[in-house]
């Protein structure tokens, strides 16, 4: 394996601050970064022996500076990363503590909190802490109808409970939808794509928990072409629904979907299907128009919010959209 170069030192103008928590004296080298600011350097002492055993990449990277030649602090080696102080500091705190990862359920902040650590970790090469977040991350997207529904049903019991005025982006306890995206295209978790556009795709253009500006182009495109598709595909497919049973059509009279006069009590199809096309005119010039939303309304349908579910994948384009 070739060796990797030390980075420059960095200027000596910046004060040196050791690290409160991650400075150990039992330690055997030292490594400093500059903070994001650029405002100061943070020092951390380390076991090099123990960052080894997580990483191949520091077990090289640590080695050079064994030399006679290099620098010393606090009797020990001292390597500089070209790496924000701040993100070092996540990955180390994570490597002795994994519980010091800022990994909440369903909150909308943890894709921006862990990118730096993420970067790290692949920069690095130390899978096990890249597997811990790709879980997490995974875990807060639904990948099937039934996590899907279940979702719904948080949501709903939130709005419930949620006072009238509303709630700040950080007080909403779900992920968000575009920062999500542009974290699992860097890192490639290409399982949470199909929710999370499908998330954008209904959501409306000027909701406040949206945050467009973290979106490509291509992913903007991406959401338009999709929402298109799945209109048309609804309306292609809502007639072919293999309806049965007085169950599907029992609730329909509280739905508000127009006259029903027309279709006896025993033509489960075309009531429920010109029910779903009045609730569709209705949601025409609606961006957050959602086909599993108004499907799901519907017993009945079940079928056809399977295959929607399993289609949106291809509906948005996703194949091949992460890294190989």
């Amino acid at each position: 394996m070739a060796k990797r170069k030390l980075a420059p030192k960095p200027s000596a103008e910046l004060e040196e601050q050791r690290h409160p928590s991650l400075y150990h004296p039992d330690g055997d080298m030292v490594i400093s970064a500059t903070s994001r600011t650029k405002s100061y350097i943070q020092l951390y002492r380390v076991d090099r022996r123990f960052l080894a055993r997580h990483s191949l990449v520091f077990k090289d990277l640590l080695s050079l500076g064994e030399g006679s030649d290099n620098e010393e602090y606090d009797g020990a080696p001292k390597v500089h990363l070209h790496d924000v102080a701040e993100d070092v500091a996540g990955l180390l705190g994570a490597l002795y503590n994994m519980a010091t990862l800022p990994l909440t359920r369903l909150s909308p902040e943890t894709p921006e909190k862990v990118q730096g650590i993420m970067r790290l970790a692949f920069k690095y090469d130390i899978e096990a802490l890249r597997m811990v977040i790709i879980r997490h991350i995974e875990a807060d997207w639904p990948k099937t109808l039934e996590e899907w529904r279940k979702r719904q049903d948080e949501k709903k019991a939130f709005i419930e409970d949620c006072q009238k005025e509303t709630p700040s982006y950080l007080d909403i306890p779900f992920p968000e939808p575009a920062s999500a995206i542009r974290f699992a295209i860097e890192f490639n978790i290409p399982s949470i794509l199909p929710a999370a556009f499908y998330e954008l795709a209904v959501a409306e253009s000027n909701s406040p928990f949206i945050q467009w500006n973290c979106l490509s182009t291509a992913d903007l495109l991406r959401v338009v072409a999709g929402k298109s598709i799945m209109a048309e595909q609804l309306v292609q497919h809502i007639n072919t629904i293999e309806l049965s049973g007085q169950d599907c059509c029992d609730n329909i009279d509280d739905l508000h979907c127009g006259n029903l006069a027309e279709y006896p009590s025993t033509d489960c199809t075309k009531a429920v299907a010109h029910c779903v096309m009045e609730m569709l005119r209705a949601t025409k010039n609606d961006e957050a128009s959602d086909p599993l939303k108004i499907l799901s309304r519907f017993d009945c349908t079940h079928k056809y919010l399977v295959w929607c579910c399993e289609d949106v994948e291809n509906v948005f384009s996703l194949k091949n959209i992460t890294k190989s």
